[in-house]
């Protein structure tokens, strides 16, 4: 059987080995401001292990998915407001049934794009003004110049 690798993982694999040049060789390490990815991978595990990171994740997940629910809950009480005004139902039934099956693709993708955005947003944030969370726990990190914090 004549098995081809994916270039994916090849250029994840460079990535790796460019990483570990740089952050582990002693030569660059002063001029690094990277941590080796060895400490990396250990810090990772003693967070998991810890459940810092279980704690960090779940409040930004709840605040992602709090913010997902009302923003749905929000539309859909509008979609039916208008679909159960006869008015509005008579004015723009035309166009939603022609543009509707149209759009649907760009309203998923739309969706699945602000998924990552909130993320982001959400991140940003907790650095900001919020004590618990993924990106407070990244900002107090930075701040004290551990990875592990």
């Amino acid at each position: 059987m004549n098995r081809k690798i994916p270039y994916y993982f090849i250029i994840l694999l460079a990535c790796y080995f460019v990483t570990l040049l740089i952050t582990d060789s002693s030569l660059l390490n002063s001029l690094s401001l990277l941590p080796p990815f060895t400490e990396v991978v250990k810090t990772f595990y003693r967070l998991v292990v810890s459940g810092v990171l279980l704690e960090n994740f779940s409040s930004s997940l709840f605040r992602v998915l709090a913010g997902f629910i009302s923003g749905s809950i929000a539309g859909i009480v509008v979609g039916i407001i208008m679909g159960s005004n006869k008015l509005v139902e008579k004015t723009f039934h035309p166009i939603f049934s022609i543009l509707l099956p149209i759009a649907r693709p760009s309203i998923f993708t739309g969706l699945k794009l602000e998924a990552g955005m909130a993320w982001r947003v959400i991140i940003a944030a907790e650095m900001v003004a919020i004590p618990t969370g993924i990106g407070a726990n990244a900002d107090e990190g930075r701040k004290f110049d551990k990875e592990d914090k």
